[in-house]
């Protein structure tokens, strides 16, 4: 039981990872209103989108396994924050 609990709490830390990735790459453009709207709503909508695509492949897999979507959901938020804010210096 505990085990479960543990990959809710590193999802919802990963979340937050993927949100301060987002949020740095919007201050490492200009650190405009209009920056950090455009990447806190990419944030939100990669998060539906995703949620959404996992509510459909967790029922065939998943099923009952709540924890699993959370800490994917998180990975998935940082990993692409973090390449999200890579790629803003590149630009």
């Amino acid at each position: 039981m505990a085990f479960k609990h543990v990959n809710v709490w590193w999802g919802i830390g990963l979340l937050g990872v993927g949100l301060v990735f987002q949020l740095l790459a919007a201050s490492a453009t200009k650190g405009g209103f209009v920056e950090y709207r455009n990447h806190i709503i990419g944030f939100l909508l990669l998060t539906i989108i995703s949620v959404v695509a996992m509510v459909f492949i967790g029922r065939r897999y998943w099923r009952g396994r709540i924890e699993l979507w959370v800490l994917t959901l998180g990975a998935l938020q940082a990993a692409v924050g973090a390449m999200t804010f890579v790629i803003r210096f590149h630009v």
